[in-house]
């Protein structure tokens, strides 16, 4: 199980439901249920996965197994003919109630927020949108009357096999705590136990996906708690790197692994919001109208906090950018792109000159990113940003997923600051001592091979391929080619000065080839023994890499 903070709320919430619909088919269709009781149309064919699910298309798992999605309507006549059987009579585990449970308190956190924030929905609007939390309770209730235990909403024990049930008062313990004020730990420790379908069934079942407004509206809060606190956790971890308690490299693998865990989550909530224009639109329409809101009944708020909370800096930097875009140039630049200064403190900005400078600092890295992957080829890594922004440019479409990782790198230079401009000279320091160990083994090996001589020019190309700077080389040559002056006033080494992911995941690289290398059965123990004793006199302050 990932750390609590990582734990999506919303894949939750969707195993949740999957397996209680699972249950529920398999359990009843074991007791004989018919078919038209399942569901209206029953799918006979494929169960989809990832990216085709998403895109609709096929992916054969068996030529004998059915998947049957099982709409909101079916859970209450479900749940009534499991607990109407007599011969034999069907006990109810007591992780159905439980996952019931979870799925009610996450679809009714959002409205039960904007109530606490003095917002209340409109008769309609409420009805829609509390129309399968009352399905939930319903199917919730007729369900307990069956079940192996009575757990209180607030019951965090989901007994598995081997365990004893403990008594009613160790059960009831939490009973005086509301729905709503379950304590976090507690919920998660409540997704430990899912039920399970029946055994031998080889039909699939799912839950149906929602569709409607109201219904994407939950989503996507859902989505806003778990991104957030994958921001909370890169952002920890520069703040760590910023304090010397951990390596550049290490900050940088974690946040490129929560953005890959974010770019997961985002896929697989995609298809709820095709129906609304897309996802990046539904959130950018849901988010103005919640900031605009929030701003309307507290005239002091943080704008700037506001627009970095919802992703709104992040969405009209890129999709100005993106606009620009034509056969992978940019053909005019916004003014403030040459104006923007990273050593400029935000702390005595206005709202209008953070606009401007997060503006300035997005659009830089976009161009960038856009030129890389538009004209360099052969740079050995690439952090999520970098992989995006070139999927972007092929499909001719913005993600919200490129708008969450602008928003990341918004955050980190936010945190860091003028910092960020010692990274590339911590990174070029880093990546000449691996050169230089590369040359003393080239020079002092008495023995060595011609693959490891291979190996070890391979490697030092690499390094000089960063030196060099090629987006510095083929920027200009290119604008040139076709007759255009360079979009921006381009500096050696200025992606990397934007992009301090992407630095750590290049010194990171090069180490881990000079250390797979160095650990060779055939290759001579010299680069081992002279990167330990160079780091050993380093971390004593002996030795002076200046």
């Amino acid at each position: 199980m990932p750390p609590t903070p990582l734990l999506s709320v919303y894949k939750e919430y969707k195993k949740d439901t999957n397996s209680v619909a699972a249950w529920l088919a398999s359990t009843a269709r074991a007791a004989g249920c018919p078919l038209s009781l399942l569901t209206d149309s029953p799918t006979t064919s494929d169960r989809l996965k990832g990216k085709d699910r998403k895109l609709g298309k096929s992916k054969k798992l068996s030529r004998d197994s059915n998947t049957y999605i099982i709409p909101v309507s079916k859970f209450i006549p479900l749940a009534e003919y499991v607990t109407s059987q007599k011969d034999p009579v069907i006990t109810v585990p007591a992780c159905v109630i439980l996952a019931i449970e979870r799925a009610i308190i996450a679809r009714s956190d959002f409205a039960t927020q904007l109530s606490h924030q003095g917002e209340t929905l409109d008769t309609e609007k409420n009805k829609k949108h509390s129309h399968f939390v009352t399905v939930l309770e319903r199917t919730r209730d007729i369900l307990s009357s069956k079940a192996s235990m009575s757990p209180s909403p607030a019951s965090v024990f989901c007994p598995t096999s081997g365990q004893d049930i403990p008594d009613a008062a160790n059960i009831n313990r939490f009973a005086s705590l509301g729905i709503n004020q379950l304590p976090e730990e507690f919920t998660h420790m409540m997704a430990m136990e899912r039920p399970e379908p029946v055994i031998n069934d080889p039909n699939f079942y799912e839950a149906e996906q929602p569709t409607s407004f109201e219904d994407a509206k939950d989503i996507a809060h859902m989505l806003l708690k778990d991104l957030s606190n994958i921001r909370d956790e890169i952002i920890s971890s520069w703040r760590r790197f910023k304090d010397d308690c951990w390596d550049l490299p290490a900050a940088a693998i974690t946040s490129n692994i929560g953005l890959d865990l974010a770019r997961f989550i985002i896929h697989q909530a995609e298809p709820i919001f095709e129906h609304h224009g897309g996802m990046v639109k539904f959130f950018e329409f849901l988010n103005w109208t919640t900031s605009e809101w929030l701003s309307g009944i507290c005239p002091d708020a943080n704008v700037d906090a506001l627009r970095q909370r919802f992703y709104l800096s992040a969405t009209s930097t890129l999709n100005t950018c993106l606009s620009l875009v034509h056969n992978k140039w940019i053909k005019q630049v916004p003014r403030c792109l040459e104006n923007y200064d990273p050593a400029v403190s935000r702390d005595h900005m206005s709202n209008d000159e953070k606009m401007a400078a997060d503006y300035g600092f997005l659009g830089n890295l976009f161009v960038l990113s856009a030129n890389l992957n538009s004209y360099v080829k052969g740079l050995p890594v690439l952090d999520e940003f970098n992989r995006e922004v070139g999927r972007v440019l092929e499909s001719e479409k913005m993600t919200f997923f490129l708008v969450f990782a602008g928003q990341v790198s918004l955050d980190i230079n936010h945190h860091i600051g003028k910092d960020a401009l010692k990274i590339v000279d911590k990174m070029q320091q880093e990546l000449k001592t691996i050169e230089s160990t590369l040359e003393s083994y080239l020079t002092t090996a008495e023995q060595k091979s011609r693959e490891d001589t291979e190996i070890v020019h391979n490697i030092r190309d690499g390094l000089r391929f960063i030196k060099k700077d090629e987006l510095f080389e083929d920027y200009d040559r290119a604008a040139r080619g076709n007759n255009m002056e360079p979009p921006l006033p381009y500096v050696r080494h200025h992606l990397y000065k934007t992009s301090p992911i992407l630095c750590g995941i290049i010194i990171f690289h090069f180490r881990a080839r000079l250390y797979e290398f160095s650990t060779r059965p055939r290759a001579i123990a010299v680069i081992q023994d002279v990167a330990h004793l160079c780091h050993a006199l380093y971390s004593e302050d002996i030795l002076n890499l200046d």
